[in-house]
């Protein structure tokens, strides 16, 4: 009777946490479509600096209606994303033991950073500068149209790939804190470590162009040394375990 109670209580956990989360989306969809026009301009400004046209076309009649609702949601999940995550933190955050609690919470926060640093840095610096190369080489005699449907998708894209890009330290940090690689492991295999992230990067861009590429590697490079200067601090004083590993 116990179990049955203890299931029928997490199921109705369950349930208040879906209702939050699509409660907060959807007045996140509501503010954002009343200042949907503002938002509209936000996104198009790149296109529009990079090619100097107006707004791009639509192809079919409910193309409008369905642009409007789509930048809503678009950003309403960006700027919703930390509640929803706070929201799923308190459901199963009972459940985590006082160590597990203190092991999660700076993740979190980590990923917050770099995700939003990520994304400044693909609609300030990545996007336009992508969408100029990619346009100085439509063909003479040629002209390129752009839809609002394929712009956009060309954006989730870009904000997507930047985002899990830049969760690079995490990744390196998690490795290495938690000794599943020695502290050293990278020293000697940069090399390595640089060329796969070379293919991981051009596997994940959406434009697959050098520009874009090397416009996305500098940081993450950096990251990567970050990570390893910082992951060498908390393990000072631990030994290394290179040779185990060889």
């Amino acid at each position: 009777m116990d179990k049955e109670v203890t299931i029928w209580n997490h199921l109705k956990d369950l349930r208040s946490l879906v209702i939050k989360i699509f409660s907060v989306l959807t007045i996140g969809v509501v503010i954002a479509l009343i200042f949907n026009q503002q938002l509209i301009n936000f996104y198009l400004e790149p296109l529009s600096s990079a090619t100097g046209a107006n707004v791009p076309p639509h192809t079919n009649p409910l193309g409008p209606m369905l642009f409007r609702m789509q930048v809503a949601v678009i950003t309403a999940f960006i700027v919703c994303f930390p509640v929803i995550v706070i929201f799923i933190w308190q459901y199963i955050s009972p459940a985590l033991r006082d160590k597990e609690r203190r092991f999660i919470g700076p993740y979190i926060l980590s990923f917050f950073v770099l995700a939003s640093i990520g994304l400044v840095y693909a609609y300030f610096m990545l996007l336009p500068q992508s969408l100029e190369f990619l346009i100085m080489y439509v063909p003479e005699g040629t002209n390129i149209l752009i839809t609002v449907d394929e712009y956009m998708k060309f954006i989730s894209m870009i904000f997507l790939a930047s985002v899990i890009i830049f969760q690079t330290p995490i990744v390196v940090f998690t490795l290495l804190i938690s000794r599943l690689l020695p502290k050293n492991y990278f020293d000697n295999k940069r090399r390595e470590v640089y060329f796969a992230i070379i293919v991981f990067l051009a596997a994940i861009t959406p434009t697959g162009d050098l520009l874009t590429l090397g416009m996305i590697f500098i940081p993450v490079a950096i990251l990567f040394e970050s990570s390893l200067l910082v992951a060498k601090f908390f393990l000072r004083n631990v030994k290394n375990e290179q040779d185990e590993f060889r």
